[in-house]
């Protein structure tokens, strides 16, 4: 025997010996067939021993199991044994003694065995329940207050840490991935146990990042257990065995809400709809979304607030919308699109018809699902002479991974690398690898369709694939060519003062905030129209220079090295500059933030003169053509900058500056705005 196993059988109570007995007889008979050896142990622990003698688990039996590879069990529980003595004393003892955190429960229907599930076969019913074993419900924390009395109350804790359910995720990531399979579940009850699941649905995700080749995809529990009777397909992946996956989705966006009372009934999941009804007057989106999601659980169906101001509607599992009863107290109407998973509106007849979609007293809309298909192959399916094309998975599950995050309206993409490939390290007999095959590019197309920005990287060292630099240098490119910001003070001299150290600045560029610190100012007295540093007597104009010369900043803020700030000479001094470090892909300028003291502010010379700027990339100056070649947004206002043989107008607009600047060579300009700090909106 090449191997040899020391098992403990805990037969237990009810069924439990017979399902041992049955259990022992298959491990015989592969002992047999692999060569293997197993030496079975009793242990007599059950409902039966705690009657004969009022013992549970006792240190021998403790001991016992410790000696053992395995313990083999059948069933706990007792008739004649008031529920939760043998459970909390024996099961739930156990668990907490060997620390077992996962409760791992295949379920498989094998060929030629019958199943109550009308039509389905083993192709549908295989998938695996992850269940995290120590903690939850199970942690056994509560107890009683007056007990026996009338005003008695039972408390029942469920315990939920993040090492148990990281330890447990993390468990479920690596047995997919082990055992090649696809996708993950995540089952709980995040619109009811806020918190508790709200921090499983966090870890979920984070833990998820790790595994970009795993697809992921969230249930209520009520939502799963229909699931595991109706479709119990849905929670495995064997689809996958013909290299093909589909997933469904189904957002939809109401927009142009108008401002008078809304009222509808809205249908998902549920039979009895949900009578939505809400004064929008003061054009208030997110109490309409709340209102929404205190239905969600029966609907299943979320509401989240866009960027644009307007309603996105979610249900999870792709299945119908259905807006009923609409009515409006005016003459209004809201408009309706759909969404894809990443949060743009599809191309679609019904999307892109003019006049746009709207419901309007006594309308109504049913919106369904949308269906992608993710495979290795490029095909187009057909259905009702509707074409459905194939999403390919090199993109969809490979080498890029895209999510839309409907509650803050944001797109995030991931890269995977794959080292080997990518950088050419891997040669053939007869074939040099000379350089590195990996090409990523990035592109953002925004409201003027002849241009766009473009981000390209070829030719990586293996050092450098890996996902997060992809991202980095995509980014960092990506900013290159976007527009320049900045700021500066008023200039001052050495009389007009020098600030201290550990003043600071804060600044804002787009949505982050930096603060700069000022540091190593050197120590210096006045001797009447001079300077003294360090025993060496200078000019006031000198002294600048040299207390200039050893100050510096450190900054903090959520990017490492994304601004910088110093000091810079101009006529009749220096003045402070800050800068973002490439360029700002939003086109924010980069300003101070209202949290700078008037202290602060005066203590590095700056005032409402002081300005910010933004500048665009050079441009040849000598083409004759008119044309809009940017377009400025201030406090909600938009204007359209316009060049024409070498002018550009308007040169104001809304106290901001606009000027045409001369360029690196001949013929060459660029565009810089100029925003003073008496602007009252910076962005």
């Amino acid at each position: 025997m090449s191997k040899e196993f020391n098992i403990t059988l805990l037969p237990g109570d009810g069924t439990g010996p017979e399902v041992v007995n049955e259990a022992v007889k298959v491990l015989e008979n592969t002992s047999e067939q692999y060569k293997i050896k197993f030496n079975f142990t009793n242990n007599d622990l059950g409902g039966d021993r705690y009657l004969n003698t009022g013992e549970l688990v006792t240190e021998k039996d403790i001991e016992q199991f410790k000696n053992s590879d395995a313990v083999l069990l059948g069933a706990i529980g007792h008739p004649d044994v008031k529920p939760g003595i043998l459970e909390q004393g024996i099961l739930l003892k156990l668990r907490k003694e060997f620390d077992q955190y996962i409760n791992l429960r295949p379920v498989v229907l094998y060929p030629g065995v019958e199943t109550p599930l009308a039509n389905k076969s083993p192709e549908d019913i295989n998938f695996v329940v992850v269940r995290e074993n120590t903690e939850g419900l199970y942690a056994g924390a509560g107890g009683y207050i007056h007990f026996g009395t009338e005003n008695e109350i039972a408390t029942q804790e469920s315990i939920n840490s993040y090492y148990a359910i990281h330890r447990c995720i993390k468990y479920a990531f690596e047995y997919t991935k082990n055992n090649n399979r696809k996708k993950i579940t995540l089952c709980a009850k995040t619109n009811v146990l806020t918190y508790a699941h709200d921090l499983w649905e966090r870890i979920f995700y984070d833990v998820a990042k790790d595994y970009p080749e795993i697809e992921t995809d969230y249930g209520h529990v009520d939502a799963v257990c229909m699931w595991m009777v109706k479709n119990p397909g849905a929670l495995n992946d064997k689809i996958s065995q013909y290299g093909i996956n589909a997933s469904a989705y189904n957002f939809v966006e109401l927009y142009e809400i108008p401002s008078e009372t809304v009222q509808f009934d809205l249908k998902g999941d549920n039979f009895t709809p949900a009578r939505i009804n809400l004064d929008m007057s003061t054009g208030n989106i997110q109490a309409l979304v709340n209102q929404i999601n205190t239905y969600s659980e029966s609907t299943g169906i979320f509401a989240s607030r866009s960027a644009s101001n307007a309603l996105v509607l979610e249900h999870r599992g792709g299945n119908d919308i259905n807006i009923e009863a609409v009515s409006i107290s005016g003459s209004g109407s809201i408009k309706v699109r759909q969404l894809d998973q990443y949060g743009e509106v599809i191309n679609s007849p019904q999307n892109t018809v003019s006049p746009a979609p709207e419901i309007s007293t006594g309308k109504y809309a049913i919106l369904g699902g949308q269906i992608q298909l993710t495979s290795p192959s490029d095909f187009e399916l057909s259905t009702n002479d509707v074409d459905i094309s194939v999403v390919q998975s090199e993109f969809e599950s490979g080498f890029i991974k895209r999510a839309f995050d409907p509650d803050n309206s944001s797109t995030s993409y991931s890269f995977k690398t794959v080292k080997h490939a990518d950088s050419a390290a891997i040669g053939a007999a007869g074939l040099a690898s000379v350089a590195a095959s990996s090409s990523y590019k990035f592109e953002i197309k925004g409201d003027n369709s002849n241009s766009s920005l473009v981000a390209n990287i070829a030719g990586l060292n293996s050092e450098d694939l890996n996902g997060q630099i992809v991202a980095k240098k995509l980014a960092r490119e990506l900013r290159q060519n976007s527009v320049q910001a900045g700021i500066y003070g008023n200039t001052f001299s050495f009389a007009d003062g020098f600030p201290s150290n550990g003043d600071t600045l804060e600044f804002r560029l787009g949505d982050q905030t930096y603060r700069a610190t000022l540091n190593d100012v050197p120590s210096y007295a006045i001797e009447d129209s001079n300077v003294k540093i360090d025993g060496i007597t200078y000019s006031q104009s000198e002294a600048l220079k040299q207390i200039v010369a050893s100050s510096n900043f450190t900054i903090s803020g959520p990017e490492d090295n994304r601004i910088r700030v110093g000091f810079t000479e101009a006529s009749g001094g220096f003045k402070l500059y800050a800068v973002a470090n490439d360029g700002v892909i939003s086109g924010h300028s980069l300003r101070l933030t209202s949290n700078n003291s008037s202290s602060n502010l005066n203590a590095f010379h700056f005032d409402n003169t002081s300005s910010a700027f933004i500048q665009g990339d050079e441009f040849d100056t000598t083409q004759a053509v008119k044309q809009v070649i940017a377009r400025l947004n201030v406090g909600g206002t938009t204007t359209d900058i316009t060049f024409d043989n070498g002018v550009v107008t308007p040169l104001t607009a809304n106290g901001v500056t606009i000027s045409l600047e001369q360029g690196s060579s001949v013929n060459t300009g660029f565009l810089k705005i100029s925003i003073p700090n008496s602007v009252s909106d910076q962005d």
